[in-house]
């Protein structure tokens, strides 16, 4: 439900198909799949919402005083999904992503109604697995993967640190 109320349409369908598997038989579990479905499915061509020529004209009335092409070429940074990765290692970069997932599933469990998934579900290392391959899998449709990513060693990484929890502490001391 936490995905729903942020208009995750399609991430909470991804959930409630799993939910489906667990009891094929549930009928309620059946209907909202199918709503959420139809929500997850664009309506038309994506909506372009940001309008530089317009963010542009907001900077240089609040006063900006960078040249104009500096402002665009920081603000198409700032859009670039892929600007976390600026100015950290690979290393770093495969670290700070598991984190992103472990984190997400932390806020799930502690201010999403104890939404568990992940290492919260308790049931054994394939719900870990497959909810994981599911951020991994939404990463690269919304991509947030920089382009030179090694899968294989990111993998190793997610396998030595996806057993454990991460915490708003722990990411506070770490980073």
């Amino acid at each position: 439900r936490v995905h729903e109320k942020m208009k995750e349409f399609q991430l909470a369908a991804v959930c409630m198909a799993k939910a489906l598997e667990l009891d094929p038989s549930n009928q309620e579990v059946q209907k909202r799949l199918k709503t959420l479905q139809a929500l997850a499915k664009p309506a038309g061509p994506p909506k372009d919402n940001w309008n530089l020529e317009e963010i542009l004209e907001n900077l240089r009335e609040s006063g900006f005083s960078g040249a104009e092409k500096n402002a665009d070429e920081a603000l198409q940074q700032d859009l670039d999904p892929r600007a976390w990765a600026k100015g950290l290692s690979p290393k770093e970069q495969r670290t700070w992503l598991v984190d992103c997932y472990r984190m997400r599933a932390d806020d799930d469990y502690v201010w999403g109604g104890c939404n568990m998934h992940g290492l919260y579900h308790m049931s054994g290392k394939q719900p870990i697995v497959e909810d994981f391959l599911v951020f991994c899998k939404l990463a690269v449709e919304r991509q947030v993967i920089p382009a030179e990513w090694d899968w294989k060693k990111f993998l190793a990484t997610a396998k030595d640190l996806l057993p454990y929890a991460f915490e708003k502490e722990d990411a506070k001391d770490k980073y």
